[in-house]
């Protein structure tokens, strides 16, 4: 279910679930450079989407039908609307709201005495994105490493006050026609690993420090420092001396690859001419193709993948 305004009020100044894998540099979207940016305030965080909305009413659908599916692959109660707030003790910036849950007891236990809590992460996947979700249950794959170490992190989170099983789940509901359940076995290596990374990157916070920027961030550093306050620097302060010479002669390569580049593009133009596509020797795979657009402009593509 969506989040209420005071769990989004308690998430400010704390580290969320969806915040663990950017994190940790495991986000294929948000770098912890970027993330530090925007829960210390410098950067405005990211608005919700209406496909972020849409997602979240139809979470307790969604949990409907991994309930449905579940039932016929193994005997265990169904998954539950959490609504559930959860805050580590010891590690008060850590906060969770798992979408589902539910106790379950080991063999020759009761659920009462014995039960183990498990957490159900909800995904409402686009159809672009469903080629980096493997097969789900009965077979063994998995979701994106981000996903999995949001699951992780809300158990991290939800072991400070409950039992809590090594075992959780993920059900993603893909383009509106696809439901896959995935079963996640976690140790208790990943469980401090985990942890240790986020006190590592909560340093940082703490410190008020910006941690290292990756290539990701080059673009977003703008972002971060809009207004230069400083007239000037030297290299001398720059700690590493060979990143300016190193940035000088990565960029000379690449003018040079540029304009190899386009001698071989003027090369295989000069061989198509009027055609439209160069395909394979077989005829079946196009290579190039140079069509074109509606405004009368022909376009040059490059057709094989990497």
């Amino acid at each position: 279910m969506p989040i209420t305004e005071e769990q989004a009020l308690a998430r400010v100044g704390r580290l969320g679930s969806s915040d663990s894998a950017s994190a940790i540099g495991l986000n294929p979207w948000t770098t912890p450079f970027q993330l530090f940016a925007k829960l210390t305030g410098r950067v405005e965080p990211d608005p919700q989407t209406l496909s972020m909305e849409v997602g979240q009413w139809m979470e307790p659908f969604i949990i409907k039908k991994v309930n449905q599916k579940l039932a016929q692959i193994e005997k265990a109660p169904p998954f539950l609307d959490s609504g559930e707030t959860l805050l580590h003790n010891r590690y008060d910036w850590m906060i969770a709201h798992p979408d589902g849950y539910r106790y379950v007891a080991p063999e020759g236990g009761n659920v009462i005495d014995d039960g183990r809590y498990q957490i159900l992460e909800i995904k409402n996947v686009g159809w672009r994105v469903m080629h980096h979700w493997g097969e789900g249950l009965p077979k063994d794959g998995l979701p994106p490493a981000y996903v999995t170490t949001q699951v992780l992190y809300q158990a991290l989170v939800a072991k400070d006050r409950y039992k809590v099983s090594n075992t959780h789940y993920v059900g993603a509901y893909f383009g509106g026609n696809d439901l896959r359940i995935y079963k996640l076995e976690f140790v208790k290596e990943n469980f401090e690993q985990l942890r240790n990374d986020l006190i590592e990157f909560w340093a940082y916070i703490e410190r008020d420090e910006a941690p290292p920027m990756g290539w990701k961030d080059a673009k977003f550093a703008g972002k971060m420092y809009p207004l230069p306050t400083v007239p000037m620097i030297s290299k001398g302060e720059v700690q590493d001396q060979g990143l300016v010479k190193e940035y000088i002669e990565i960029r000379n390569k690449m003018k040079e690859a540029e304009q190899e580049l386009l001698f071989k593009e003027a090369k295989i133009k000069e061989v198509m001419k009027d055609a439209e596509v160069m395909v394979d020797d077989d005829g079946s795979t196009p290579l190039f193709s140079w069509k074109t657009n509606k405004r009368g402009t022909r376009v040059f593509t490059c057709k094989v993948k990497d």
